[in-house]
């Protein structure tokens, strides 16, 4: 197994992991401050001082001497404490990429808490057979406009009042889509005349910038969709 990092002073988050017969394109769930200052940005963490504090709280209101208000307190602080738990627990460790070449590309999450092992993973395996396309996208997040790479899935089934374009550049590394449909999300199933294209987002809850889904693109495409090679003239064989 070899492991590199391609953006290592701007994205080091990014790994891609080259395996005897398939390559990992691993996005942690962190990165570095876009203001230059090198620091570390988590999105899950061991622990927090909201932690703290309902421990804190939990052994003071257990000196409470009021029979019936130290059940109450007790079953609040574990109810709390589950939900504490239930989240440190099912946190976002890393989102995958796998690209098995002439087989299809694997969309993977993992959760847990960072001093552990992946407790929970899920996988969502993309046949080549049925993969129209990967593509680099925007779209809203609360009130910014964030890139996201997704993969375009045909599928078969009746057709839908939905119209889709897609047109996409290797040399950019970018795509634009135009849905005219109700209703429209960044994971979902879109109607076309030929049957369904499903729309599944990689990363979907870390979202990482622009330069590492370039990388991750770049990669799917040349593994998956190489193009075809160039014929070189040599001039007349007499």
């Amino acid at each position: 197994m070899r492991q590199t990092r391609p953006l290592p002073d701007t994205h080091p988050e990014l790994t891609v992991l080259c395996w005897p017969g398939f390559t990992e394109y691993r996005v942690e769930n962190w990165r570095l401050a876009r203001d230059g200052s090198g620091r570390v940005v988590r999105g899950s963490y061991a622990w927090s001082w909201v932690d703290v504090g309902v421990v804190v709280l939990g052994i003071v209101w257990i000196q409470v001497e009021v029979p019936i208000l130290r059940r109450v307190l007790l079953a609040g602080i574990g109810i709390v404490f589950t939900c504490l738990v239930w989240i440190r627990f099912t946190q976002v460790l890393h989102e995958s990429l796998l690209v098995f070449p002439t087989l299809g590309i694997q969309l993977e999450t993992h959760r847990g808490h960072p001093f552990l092992p992946s407790l929970f993973i899920t996988r969502h395996f993309i046949p080549l057979s049925a993969l129209e396309d990967v593509i680099i996208h925007e779209g809203f997040r609360r009130w910014n406009v964030r890139f996201y790479l997704a993969a375009l899935r045909r599928t078969r089934g009746l057709p839908m009042a939905c119209e889709v374009s897609i047109s996409a550049s290797a040399s950019t590394a970018t795509s634009t889509s135009t849905f005219r449909a109700t209703a429209a999300t960044t994971s979902g199933t879109l109607g076309t005349a030929s049957g369904r294209i499903e729309v599944r987002v990689a990363f979907e809850n870390i979202l990482p910038y622009f330069p590492v889904l370039k990388v991750v693109y770049l990669g799917v495409q040349e593994t998956l969709f190489p193009p075809p090679a160039r014929v070189v003239e040599t001039g007349d064989d007499r």
